[in-house]
């Protein structure tokens, strides 16, 4: 189990816009993670209040978190940083809730030089609640070649 400490060694969000809280599984071909949005957080007093729902573009941020961080694992990207390029085909199933686990897959689809795509999906429960296919630009990370 991968925990937050070292997720933030990785990726360079941090609250109130970090949105993964471990990572399960890992390997060559993908990951499984996981976020809950906690009722206290700061998007719920303005997205639907009275009736919070998690918006569909933080589940795709999630998603991309999730996937960065798995590509930022291998070895040939040190030094770089993850950028989300695009997002195609996503599907909104079901909505996420204030204490809802997401449950985040990564899987490895294609590279090409400098972008990589995905498959990513978002469980509720073991139901499908998001999925689309991300793709992601690897360029140099600035504020390490800053230091």
């Amino acid at each position: 189990m991968i925990g937050i400490d070292e997720i933030k060694r990785a990726l360079p969000q941090r609250e109130p816009f970090l949105f993964l809280d471990s990572v399960s599984a890992i390997d060559g071909t993908g990951l499984t993670a996981s976020y809950t949005f906690t009722p206290q957080s700061p998007v719920f007093q303005g997205h639907f209040p009275g009736n919070p729902v998690v918006p569909g573009v933080l589940m795709i941020e999630a998603m991309a978190q999730a996937g960065a961080y798995w590509l930022l694992s291998k070895p040939q990207y040190a030094g770089k940083n993850a950028l989300l390029y695009s997002v195609n085909n996503a599907r909104f199933k079901r909505m996420a809730r204030p204490g809802d686990r997401l449950e985040i897959h990564i899987r490895a689809k294609e590279a090409k030089k400098i972008f990589e795509f995905c498959d990513a999906e978002i469980r509720i429960g073991g139901k499908i609640a998001v999925s689309c296919e991300l793709g992601c630009i690897m360029v140099d990370d600035e504020t390490k070649s800053n230091q």
